[in-house]
């Protein structure tokens, strides 16, 4: 691109307004400086977004009922920027998240979406078919036949026009797949979509309505809906019947894994698998392809929210409280710092990474622990190389990265 574009980045929630402000804490600290941050909230997110600093920096609208793809497009209705990029309430930016998807300079990019302990990925480069199967590729791999990019929901950028000239996200697909679909759409229209790995999110998969924290599902109601509902639009006739049985069947197998662990009851199993074929009944009976007509013209591009480029600052403590580490973090970030704090204890200990409440990353673990998950359980280092050597892996912009 020759210049910097504008970006709005729209970020919708229903039911984690803790979350929702971690999130958007995140957002506050990019490098990136020109873009915006537009929040589609239910009552309780939107509470949120007031308590904060930079409240007036935030264009909101309401999300009454939780559906994604709704709120997405009222979302990219309020955006003035020239892209739309995608970030879940229960995930959090990287401080060059948005440099990497510019630089790349393409009209749609989606990037790594790193797992719960701040290393491990979890969705990287990865392709989707029209009957909603997706797999990682290798490095370097071409996408199969019959097989799109997947844009990652919680994790791409779109030139906002060619969203519109999409018709946005269908609405149809309240809670699930919503991101595949676009992708096959995008495909479909011409456009090429690419993956771009240093733009990284850290993504929680936070408790909600629909599962607990530790990824165990309490309903499946919306997500089998929207999984008959992808399948009917996606799928011929002839081969519908076969692919809602084969999910189906995946999803039983899933639950009675979960049963066998212990990690759900008999009868919460019952529950979830009626849950699962009222929402596959509901979802055949969608009305398919009723994708949005019309975005209003947006409000002014309503900058403000970012710090602005500033250096990163780095911290460390090899003591066994990281009380007073991150204390001091807490006073940085406050201040109007990026900091990110490392808390290496004398131990073999795995590390985790992840953004604090507060405003600051930090990583903790053994100074002899792997952080990648690839290394060797046993590492050998001094300590202020290690801090080097981690500190060299995180948030590293276009230039250097």
């Amino acid at each position: 691109m020759t210049h910097d574009p504008t970006v709005s980045v729209i970020v919708v929630s229903h039911g984690r307004p803790t979350h929702l402000k971690r999130c958007l804490t995140s957002l506050r600290q990019l490098q990136y400086s020109r873009f915006e941050i537009i929040v589609v909230a239910d009552e309780a997110g939107l509470d949120a977004v007031a308590t904060l600093t930079f409240a007036a920096a935030i264009k909101t609208a309401t999300q009454p009922e939780a559906n994604i793809s709704k709120a997405r497009n009222d979302g990219i209705a309020l955006a003035a920027g020239e892209f739309c990029a995608f970030l879940d309430d229960d995930a959090v930016a990287e401080p060059f998240w948005l440099d990497h998807l510019v630089a790349a300079g393409h009209d749609f990019v989606t990037g790594t979406v790193i797992g719960r302990n701040g290393f491990s990925v979890q969705w990287g480069r990865m392709a989707v078919s029209r009957t909603s199967q997706d797999w990682h590729l290798r490095p370097n791999e071409d996408l199969p036949p019959g097989s799109v990019l997947k844009l990652h929901g919680c994790n791409f950028m779109g030139r906002r026009d060619h969203l519109i000239a999409l018709s946005g996200f269908d609405e149809t697909l309240r809670f699930f797949l919503d991101d595949a679909d676009l992708s096959l759409r995008v495909a479909a229209a011409g456009r090429e979509a690419h993956f771009v790995p240093g733009a990284r999110v850290h993504h929680a998969f936070a408790a909600s309505a629909r599962r607990r924290a530790a990824r165990v599902p309490t309903d499946l109601y919306e997500i089998a809906a929207s999984q008959a509902d992808f399948l009917s639009k996606h799928s011929n006739r002839a081969e519908l019947d076969t692919h809602i049985s084969r999910f189906r069947e995946h999803q039983t197998l899933r639950l009675s894994r979960l049963r066998r662990r212990r990690q759900m009851t008999a009868r919460a199993q019952r529950s979830v698998l009626e849950s699962l074929e009222a929402g596959l009944n509901e979802g055949l009976e969608r009305p398919t392809g009723e994708l949005r007509t019309g975005f209003d013209r947006p409000p002014g591009f309503l900058s403000g929210a970012a710090l602005g480029p500033t250096p990163l600052n780095v911290i460390s403590s090899s003591g066994w409280s990281p009380a007073d580490l991150r204390e001091q973090a807490a006073v940085l970030a406050l201040q109007g710092a990026r900091v990110l704090a490392f808390c290496l204890k004398p131990t073999p200990h795995r590390h985790r990474r992840f953004f604090d409440d507060q405003g600051f990353w930090i990583q903790v673990g053994g100074l002899y622990g792997a952080s990648d998950r690839s290394q060797a359980g046993i590492q050998t280092w001094r300590f202020q190389d290690r801090i080097a050597a981690e500190t060299a892996t995180f948030g590293l912009s276009p230039d250097t990265a």
